[in-house]
């Protein structure tokens, strides 16, 4: 049976550089888990609230500082012969090594994505606790040397919020600072990590849904794999009406990679519409392996469509979404991180303001790409509530990179991204990134509309690749029924024209078909 320790025990932090005179230059405890520097340095009382006046200027020589984080309480483990030992690291925020018991297990440079490092041959013989110690690097130091080494085909004066830097990490650009907050550039174990030991376990497990034109029938297409798969498992996959009871119990054949793939088909179905339209039944599949391991998600059945239709008596073309046949109102606005300091968001505030949206009747809140994609909780509330929600990729004003190195980073974050999200049924689109198209517009960058097919990698605009090949693979691939859209503002001749595709409010005089957008 797959067993979970959360490793959220014991941990201490300290800087490893003499700014500011080295002010947390000793171990000190820190102040929750998961955590980053500033939370713990604000507990400490050694930097203002960088939030209040003009303490962000107090506070920037914690950007440019390089940090430790320690435990010493992982295990002991005890593993029976067949048994795999992995730690998961959810989030780390960004550059840091890895190292357990003084062993050098992982490098990462993307805040956006999780890891899973094998560390059975380590721990099988240990019986005393062992040490896990994350050392990080300060994230625009580290940046600075990436664009050194990818080299930018931008122009420094054409960088909106921080430097060309940020960039070449892939890190939550308002970390930057932004023309809504200071810069407040976090570094740390920023989501849980925990250990997993386990003889075999399901993983990759997805469910997407598609609902009959006619709205009838729906019909469910699930997959996933079984690591360490053994030839006597079985596995069962159950669906449970939004009354928890059980409506379709299938047993899956596995191959013999241990992976999986089935479409079960259910009739009288209970779809899913956003509050102003109608309720939010949610439907739960579960996968259970043979005792050894289970797996649920929850997912609502509507049938998802985005309308671009020419427009019959004015210049233009309909940009409209379409819920199970009905063509939807959505009026809302934008959602950046509700903290610079990630880990202080809490379920409660989340569903605090999501809830506040919605009592103003906000049907739709739009993920800002200069953010994250957002905990597992706030698309929970919006499946729950009706709240439907666009979600940026995460690219914002700026011409980003497209070395080969970069788009792999890009292509892997997105897979977990859109695996991780795209199963909810308040998601209604994905958008390749915010503004970046209407920047080349802007400032003139290489942009021949009329070239869909590149490469664009001899261009100052080298990101093309990015929203037009590799993002859109990835959503086609993995994301069911949701649609792509390359970036926003985008359509027509000109990323931000009002007549085609959606728009950005920027002179107070614009049509816009998707009026929740406003400038980022």
């Amino acid at each position: 049976m797959l067993h979970w320790i959360e490793l959220n025990k014991g941990w201490r932090f300290k800087q490893e550089s003499s700014l500011n005179d080295g002010a947390a230059s000793s171990w000190l405890p820190v102040a929750q888990f998961p955590t980053v520097a500033h939370i713990d340095l604000l507990h400490h009382k050694l930097i203002p609230d960088p939030y209040i006046d003009t303490n962000e200027l107090k506070c920037l020589w914690v950007n440019d500082a390089n940090w430790t984080y320690l435990t010493e309480e992982v295990g002991p483990v005890k593993l029976s012969k067949n048994e795999r030992a992995v730690l998961v690291f959810e989030g780390l925020d960004t550059a840091v090594d890895v190292y357990l018991n003084g062993k050098h297990i992982l490098f990462s440079k993307n805040m956006h994505i999780s890891h899973r490092v094998d560390v059975t041959d380590i721990l099988h013989d240990l019986t005393g606790p062992v040490k896990l110690e994350l050392k990080f690097q300060a994230a625009p130091e580290y940046s600075r040397r990436e664009r050194a080494r990818i080299g930018y085909k931008g122009n420094d004066s054409q960088i909106h919020f921080g430097g060309s830097e940020r960039l070449f990490l892939r890190k939550a650009q308002y970390h930057w600072g932004w023309d809504r907050g200071p810069a407040v550039n976090t570094c740390g174990p920023w989501k849980p990590i925990y250990l997993e030991t386990y003889e075999s376990r399901i993983y990759d497990f997805q469910v997407r849904q598609e609902v009959a034109e006619d709205l009838g029938s729906a019909t469910f297409m699930i997959s996933g794999k079984v690591e360490n798969y053994l030839a006597d498992e079985q596995l069962e996959l159950l669906i449970l009406d939004p009354s928890g009871s059980t409506v379709h119990t299938l047993s899956v054949n596995l191959t013999n990679k241990g992976a999986f793939d089935c479409r079960p088909k259910l009739n009288n179905v209970q779809l899913w519409y956003p509050f102003t339209y109608g309720p939010q039944p949610l439907y739960k599949i579960k996968a259970n392996l043979s005792g050894h391991d289970s797996k649920t998600q929850t997912i609502g059945l509507r049938r998802l469509r985005l309308l671009q239709h020419p427009l019959e008596k004015a210049e233009g073309a309909s940009f409209l979404f379409e819920i199970n046949n009905i063509r939807m109102f959505c009026g809302g606005a934008n959602w950046i991180p509700g903290d610079f300091m990630l880990p202080r968001m809490t379920p409660k505030r989340y569903e605090e303001w999501l809830l506040l949206a919605k009592s103003g009747n906000q049907s739709m809140i739009r993920v800002w790409g200069g953010g994250i994609v957002e905990n597992d909780v706030f698309y929970d509330v919006c499946d729950r509530e009706g709240i439907l929600v666009w979600q940026d990729f995460l690219f914002a004003c700026g011409n980003y990179p497209a070395s080969k190195n970069f788009i792999d980073e890009v292509r892997h974050e997105a897979e977990q991204q859109v695996k991780r999200v795209g199963h909810h049924p308040s998601l209604a689109i994905w958008s390749g990134n915010n503004e970046d198209y209407m920047l080349a517009n802007r400032f003139g960058w290489e942009w021949d509309i009329d070239d869909q097919k590149g490469p664009w990698n001899d261009t100052n605009f080298p990101a093309r690749e990015i929203y037009e090949r590799v993002l859109p693979d990835v959503v086609d691939r993995l994301g069911g029924d949701v649609p792509y859209w390359r970036s926003s503002p985008y359509g027509g001749r000109t990323a931000n024209d009002y007549t085609i595709g959606d728009a950005h409010i920027w002179d107070g005089m614009c049509r816009t078909p998707f009026p929740l957008l406003q400038h980022g």
